[in-house]
C-alpha cells in the first residue's frame, strides 16, 4: 500500500448519500433518470429566458440577444435528444452512458477533445486546423 492509498483517520470511505434534486458532484451519485431530470430543468430554465425576443427581432446576427437565443435554442434540442435517448435505452446500459457523460464532462477535457476528433473526422476544420 502506498502513501496515497493510506485511508486517514476519520476520512470517508465515499461520498456522502444523495440529495434528490441536487447537482450531481460525484460519479457514484449519477443515474440516467437523475441526469435527465437535470437536462430538463435546465432546458426549460433556457426556455423561460428565451420566450422575450421574436423571429423579427432576431434578423441581426451580430446582436448578442440573437446569438443569446440560438445558444440557448441549441441548448435545449440538444437536451432533448439526451434525455429522449437516455429514456429509449434499456436502464442499465441508460446508466453506464449517463456515468460516462459525467466522467467525461468532469475530466474537462474530453469532452472537448472528442469534438476537435470528430469535427476533424467530418473535415470541418478547414482553415482553423493551421492555427
Amino acid at each position: 500500500m502506498t502513501l496515497t492509498e493510506t485511508p486517514l483517520p476519520d476520512m470517508p470511505a465515499g461520498p456522502a448519500p444523495y440529495v434528490e434534486g441536487r447537482p450531481l458532484y460525484h460519479v457514484e451519485h449519477v443515474t440516467a433518470d437523475r441526469l435527465c431530470r437535470l437536462l430538463v430543468e435546465h432546458a426549460n430554465r433556457w426556455i423561460r429566458e428565451g420566450d422575450g425576443p421574436i423571429m423579427a427581432s432576431l434578423k441581426d446576427k451580430s446582436d448578442p440577444q440573437t446569438r443569446l437565443y440560438f445558444a440557448a435554442q441549441g441548448t435545449v434540442l440538444y437536451s432533448f435528444g439526451l434525455v429522449r435517448l437516455l429514456r429509449s435505452l434499456p436502464p442499465k446500459q441508460a446508466d453506464e452512458l449517463a456515468k460516462d457523460i459525467w466522467e467525461c464532462w468532469d475530466d474537462g477535457g474530453t469532452v472537448h477533445e472528442l469534438l476537435w476528433e470528430w469535427a476533424d473526422e467530418y473535415g470541418q476544420h478547414g482553415d482553423e486546423a493551421a492555427a
